[in-house]
C-alpha cells in the first residue's frame, strides 16, 4: 500500500516551442493505447508538435489531428551482437528526421530506449525515458542513464525500484502517472436481480493468475455460488486455459471472450473485475476497471500504486485458488462494501489520473528541459 502525495502546482517554465519524437514499441502501445491517446491529444492542446516514431504500423491509430508517424526497422539482433549492422538500421530513421530535428526525445518504455537514445545523440537533444513496467528500470544501463535528461515514473512503485536501482537526481525525476477518464459513479451491483458479473483481462502467458481463478471458480460453484465470469486475454496459453475450464466443468460459468471494441466498452455495466497475479506492468485493464465504476480484486505488490487495500480494492497477498474464491464470495455476499470500493475507486482514478494533468506535466517537463538547455547556450 502507498501513501498518495498531494497534487503540487510548479510556476511554468518559460514557453519554448517543442517538437517532441514519441518513441512508442508495440507492446507499451498494447498495455496503454487508451492512455497514449489521451496523451498526444493533450499535448496538442498544449500547443507541442508531436512525431510518432514506431517500428509498428499499428501505432497509427494514435495519428490525431496533426501528429505524423514515422516507422521504422526494428533491428534483429541483440546490442551486444552485430553493433554496427544495428547502427546502420537505425540510421535510416535518423535520415528521416534530419529535415526537421525533434527538440525533446521522449520514449514510453524499454522497447524503444535504444531508438530513443541514438535519436538524442544525433541531433544533441534532450532524451526523457518513461518507466511503465519494472522491465523498464531493469533495462537502464549506467550509459543509458548517464546519457537521459528526465526520468519519467508512471507510478509510485516504479519510482521507488528507479530509485533504488540508480543514482539520479530529484530535478531528473517526474512521477506522471497515466491519465484517464473517470464514470460518473459505480456500475457493480447495480442491477438487482441479474447474475453477477466476473471479468478477468489477464493475458494468458505463462505465469499468469488466470489458471487459479479457474479453480476459484470451481470453489465458489462448489459452494452453490451463482456468477458468469468472462476471460477477455489472449495469448500462448489459452488452449492450455480453455482445456483446463473443461476438466473442471466450467462451461456454464466461464466465457472465454475476445471482445472486438475498447476495454473501456466491456467493463461497462460489469461487477467485479479480478487481477489474480501480481502485475508487473501497468495495463489499462485495472486502470479502466476502477476508473468505470467497478468493484476490484487484485494481488500486491505490482507495479501499479492504484490499488490501496479497503479504499479502492480488495487486495490479496497472494493469488491461490482459495484466496480468490473467499475474496470473490464476499463481494457477492456484501454488494455495499463492493460499492463502496468502487467508489474509492473512481474517487482515486479523478484525484490521481486525470487526463489534464497526465499532459500537462508531461509538456511542462520538456518545457523545463528546454528552458535549462537555452540558459546553458547563453551562458557558455
Amino acid at each position: 500500500m502507498y501513501a498518495m502525495p498531494d497534487t503540487e502546482t510548479t510556476d511554468a517554465p518559460p514557453f519554448v516551442p517543442t517538437d517532441v519524437a514519441l518513441c512508442i514499441d508495440p507492446e507499451v502501445y498494447r498495455r496503454l493505447r487508451p492512455m497514449l491517446r489521451h496523451l498526444c491529444v493533450g499535448m496538442i492542446d498544449w500547443n507541442a508538435s508531436v512525431r510518432l516514431i514506431t517500428p509498428s504500423d499499428e501505432v497509427g491509430s494514435l495519428m490525431i489531428g496533426p501528429i505524423q508517424m514515422i516507422t521504422y526497422d526494428q533491428p534483429l539482433w541483440p546490442m551486444s551482437h552485430l553493433r554496427s549492422a544495428r547502427q546502420r538500421r537505425l540510421q535510416v530513421l535518423v535520415d528521416k528526421l534530419v529535415d526537421r530535428p525533434p527538440t525533446v526525445v521522449h520514449a514510453i518504455s524499454s522497447g524503444s530506449f535504444e531508438a530513443a537514445e541514438l535519436l538524442a545523440e544525433r541531433f544533441d537533444v534532450d532524451l526523457v525515458l518513461q518507466l511503465t513496467a519494472f522491465r523498464d528500470v531493469d533495462a537502464l544501463t549506467s550509459v543509458l542513464v548517464e546519457h537521459t535528461d528526465c526520468f519519467i515514473a508512471s507510478s509510485q512503485p516504479l519510482l521507488d525500484r528507479l530509485e533504488d536501482a540508480v543514482s539520479v537526481s530529484a530535478d531528473q525525476v517526474h512521477l506522471i502517472r497515466p491519465g484517464t477518464l473517470a464514470g460518473p459513479g459505480p456500475t457493480c451491483f447495480s442491477k438487482p436481480g441479474a447474475i453477477p458479473t466476473v471479468l478477468c483481462a489477464e493475458s494468458f502467458r505463462p505465469g499468469c493468475g488466470v489458471h487459479h481463478l479457474l479453480r476459484a471458480a470451481r470453489t465458489l460453484l462448489d459452494r452453490k455460488r451463482e456468477f458468469l465470469a468472462f476471460l477477455t486475454g489472449a495469448g500462448p496459453m489459452e488452449s492450455e486455459l480453455r482445456k483446463q475450464a473443461h476438466a473442471l466443468g466450467l462451461s456454464a460459468a466461464v466465457i472465454f471472450a475476445h471482445p472486438t471494441g475498447s476495454a473501456e466498452r466491456i467493463m461497462v455495466g460489469a461487477d467485479i473485475f479480478v487481477q489474480p497475479s501480481m502485475d508487473t506492468a501497468l495495463t489499462v485493464g485495472p486502470i479502466h476497471a476502477l476508473a468505470n465504476g467497478m468493484a476490484v480484486i487484485a494481488v500486491g505488490g505490482g507495479a501499479g500504486d492504484y490499488f490501496v487495500d479497503g479504499v479502492t480494492a480488495l487486495v490479496l497477498r497472494d493469488a491461490s485458488p482459495e484466496a480468490l474464491a473467499d475474496a470473490i464470495e464476499r463481494m457477492l455476499d456484501a454488494p455495499d462494501f463492493a460499492i463502496q470500493l468502487a467508489n474509492g475507486g473512481l474517487n482515486h482514478i479523478r484525484n490521481y489520473h486525470p487526463i489534464s494533468a497526465m499532459a500537462e506535466q508531461t509538456v511542462t517537463g520538456y518545457q523545463t528541459l528546454a528552458a535549462r538547455r537555452r540558459t546553458y547556450s547563453l551562458n557558455r
